[in-house]
């Protein structure tokens, strides 16, 4: 017995290639408008005052980096500021390294100079000055944090039960 023909009826897909800009002013697709989340007026806006050298933490990209673990692992103010002075240091060798291995890189013969050439070695500069700068921020930094630390060893050592280290000349008179 044989099976009798039978059709099929296909939809066809709007193709992604297919869609247009919306009107301006249009409806979205949702079907009304965009709902948001209510804010209540009474409750107080908080802002955080962080130190300055946690939002200086970024790299010029404008992202912020992860804590290291040395400073996650810090119980003090001491041991807090020594971390993220290592950090810097690490930081200021990595991007010293980098000026100096794309200062070498760079060719110096005019013989192959083409419009290419001048273009990339330009863009190659400009590279270079961005991580100059940067490493001139990280040097700010680590000078700050630095006197900071500075600071806060001078502050234990004066705070401290037993008898002070004599670490700390104020003045000697001749």
């Amino acid at each position: 017995m044989p099976t009798p023909p039978q059709t099929f009826t296909t939809t066809i897909q709007p193709s992604v290639l297919d869609r247009t800009r919306p009107k301006v002013g249009s409806v979205p697709r949702g079907g009304g408008m965009v709902t948001r989340k209510a804010v209540n007026s009474s409750t107080p806006v908080f802002i955080s005052l962080k130190n300055s050298v946690d939002t200086k933490r970024g790299s010029g990209s404008g992202k912020s980096l992860p804590h290291t673990p040395a400073e996650v692992e810090s119980r003090d103010l001491i041991s807090s500021l020594q971390a993220q002075l290592d950090d810097l240091a690490h930081r200021r060798n990595n991007i010293t390294k980098s000026i100096r291995q794309m200062t070498e890189l760079m060719p110096t013969d005019s013989i192959v100079l083409t419009t290419e050439v001048r273009r990339k070695r330009e863009e190659e500069k400009r590279k270079v000055e961005g991580l100059r700068e940067e490493e001139a921020d990280i040097r700010q930094q680590e000078h700050d944090i630095g006197l900071r630390l500075h600071r806060a060893w001078k502050r234990k050592d004066k705070e401290a039960d037993y008898e002070p280290t004599g670490l700390w000349v104020r003045r000697v008179t001749g």
